[in-house]
């Protein structure tokens, strides 16, 4: 099936809008950290690669990575929050909104154990 040109202009309108609203966003986090910060560049810069490991070299001339367990925090957050999205969404669709989506997560993880 291939899609129409109005359908891919609509995609491309859509793109165009996306980055422009994250820049927009953006620049508006930039312009706060500035009216707080002595060095908003600095402070920027560590707000948007915070969680990422640092990879570098020592004063030994070895190779060394630091700051992994900001990392691992951020995949354990995104997973838990990936899961939770998952065991709420089944739910949904079966027009159960009344259950509770911690419960959900859990009895989810726990179904497979009988099967393993």
């Amino acid at each position: 099936m291939s899609a129409s040109p109005s359908s891919a202009s609509g995609i491309g309108a859509q793109i165009v809008r996306l980055i422009f609203v994250l820049a927009a966003a953006l620049g508006c986090g930039f312009v706060l950290t500035a009216l707080v910060s002595a060095e908003p560049l600095k402070a920027y810069g560590a707000l948007l690669t915070g969680a990422w490991p640092d990879f570098g070299w020592n004063s030994a001339g070895q190779f060394t990575v630091r700051r992994m367990t900001r990392l691992g925090s951020l995949l354990e957050d995104a997973t838990t929050l990936t899961l939770l999205g998952l065991a709420v969404a089944i739910p949904f669709r079966a027009r159960q909104f009344s259950m509770g989506a911690d419960g959900q997560l859990f009895s989810e993880r726990l179904l497979p154990l009988p099967l393993a």
